[in-house]
């Protein structure tokens, strides 16, 4: 399904390019996404903020001076890394030890979002973003790197565990920008919105994210 999806959007992006002159805005934005992983089990605290790469396009459509809606396509990597006790990890049989921890999961990620603009002068645009957005998981890998052990210390234990976490996410999203002659800078803040639930031992986990972009409207 995920392949029909990035078909739609070049097809998107092509068609729109045709109505250049119309209300139809689209361009291209990129930056880091910041995230943090809310795990309902003790063992799995503290964890420090994932830094993952975003990308992806963006088409507004005004309805208004001040109103539009903006519909996006992108690539979000949201994780989590930490210290785990010593424990074993039914994910790695065999494996115990204290360990530094983190799970990457690779997400296609489509917002619907309102944004109200600003004119600020005729060269710059001030602008406010809210709204949901859905995440289809694309890949999640775990890793451990035993602290108590230098081979795996040095060469951390990886396996994929995509399908054990549900292929869906929801997040709603509060942001703020700038636009100065089609170049954009952005920040935004996640709330999670759907607990998932992993495998092992029923541990439920939610995503929330913040993310600094960078932007440029083709038209």
């Amino acid at each position: 399904m995920k392949k029909y999806i990035w078909i739609a959007v070049l097809f998107w992006g092509w068609t729109l390019s045709s109505y250049a002159d119309s209300p139809v805005g689209f361009g291209l934005k990129g930056g880091i996404c910041i995230s943090e992983q809310n795990y309902s089990a003790n063992d799995f605290e503290p964890w420090n903020n994932f830094v993952g790469p975003t990308a992806g396009v963006f088409s507004d459509f005004h309805l208004l001076d001040f109103l539009s809606l903006q519909l996006e396509v992108n690539y979000a990597q949201k994780g989590s890394s930490g210290p785990i006790g010593s424990l074993s990890y039914s994910n790695f049989p065999g494996v115990t030890g204290i360990a530094n921890y983190s799970a990457t999961f690779d997400y296609l990620e489509i917002p619907l979002l309102v944004r109200f603009q600003i004119q600020l002068n005729k060269d710059w645009t001030g602008y406010f973003l809210a709204g949901p957005a859905v995440s289809f998981l694309l890949n999640e890998t775990d890793s451990i790197a035993l602290l108590n052990s230098p081979a795996f210390a040095t060469t951390p234990l990886s396996r994929n565990d995509t399908v054990n976490y549900p292929s869906t996410d929801w997040q709603f999203y509060l942001g703020m920008g700038v636009e100065y002659r089609g170049f954009i800078l952005e920040v935004r803040s996640g709330i999670g919105l759907t607990p998932e639930t992993t495998y092992q031992d029923g541990i439920s986990m939610e995503n929330s994210s913040s993310s600094i972009q960078l932007g440029y409207r083709l038209f």
